[in-house]
């Protein structure tokens, strides 16, 4: 037994997939069963009317062949000569079209984001405030406040957004009727932010309650300090300007002006525009008017 069975064992590393062996060879049970004799045993065949002795056929089961098998060497990387793509074509476009369904997954997930965006903005409570002739529709979030002085018609503060440490604020004025033309008002406030890295665009449109002047000042805010007489200022970084000249008609200009952190102003934008009833959609840019700055530079000069 102990010779049939190296026998066989030889045969199965030569060529394990059919063995033959005479009919009174049975492998052991317990060996099949804990997998040290990869062989599954068929019964024996009869051969009546042959010399030949009757034999029994075993065939290697391939499972517990390949668990009993010791671990093998790496396969070699086949030579690819000069020339030859690092990858079969099949492979690169499977590559690509993997790539390209997990960047538009990622686009369909940042829209319904950008959606809720606009849902929170349009969902957030507000509170409609009377500022003399004009009427306000403004976040409940925005705190109204006492005016600083008796030049301002109103003041709201404004809470900073995540990643600001200082709120915004939102001056409203009005000099009964007075004030100045638009594009002497838009220099005063363009020269309240320093000259180096200054960005800024003046926009016109039509809302519920007048014509008006947008001016968008991006740079280092120049931001007043103390009383309003000692005229000091000291310089914020990252700042933002929202400057609104919105025309009554029978009354006079009213001026809305939105300073603080950028990030900020910028998430209170659509919000500033809508508390006045501005359409931004139907914003258009603005060109200087000429004329009303020389009859308030002609005016000034015989004052003096």
């Amino acid at each position: 037994a102990r010779g049939q069975r190296a026998a066989v064992v030889a045969f199965q590393e030569a060529a394990p997939q059919r063995l033959i062996a005479p009919t009174g060879f049975d492998p052991p049970a317990a060996d099949l069963w804990r997998g040290a004799w990869p062989l599954m045993y068929r019964r024996p065949v009869s051969l009546a009317g042959t010399h030949k002795p009757p034999t029994a056929s075993y065939i290697a089961n391939p499972r517990l062949m390949l668990e009993n098998q010791a671990p093998q060497p790496p396969l070699p990387i086949p030579y690819s000569p000069p020339g030859t793509p690092l990858m079969p074509h099949r492979l690169l476009i499977v590559l690509l079209t993997v790539f390209s369904l997990a960047v538009s997954s990622l686009g369909a997930a940042a829209a319904p984001e950008k959606k809720e965006a606009k849902k929170e903005a349009k969902s957030a409570k507000t509170a409609t405030v009377k500022v003399r002739d004009i009427t306000l529709t403004v976040p409940t979030a925005w705190e109204k406040q006492k005016p600083r002085s008796r030049l301002r018609a109103g003041q709201f503060k404004l809470p900073a957004v995540p990643g600001d440490t200082q709120s915004a604020e939102l001056a409203i004025f009005f000099f009964g009727g007075a004030g100045g033309g638009a594009d002497a008002n838009i220099r005063r406030w363009v020269g309240q932010f320093q000259a180096k890295g200054r960005k800024m665009k003046v926009l016109q449109g039509e809302s519920s309650q007048g014509p008006y002047l947008l001016l968008d000042l991006i740079g280092t805010y120049n931001q007043p300090v103390g009383p309003p007489i000692q005229r000091r200022t000291k310089p914020m970084k990252k700042a933002r300007m929202l400057a609104v000249i919105l025309n009554i008609k029978g009354k006079g200009n009213y001026f809305l002006k939105l300073t603080g952190p950028m990030r900020t102003v910028t998430a209170a934008a659509t919000q500033l525009r809508q508390s006045f009833g501005a359409d931004p959609k139907k914003e258009k840019p603005y060109s200087a008017d000429s004329k009303k700055d020389k009859k308030d530079g002609k005016k000034k000069q015989k004052q003096k």
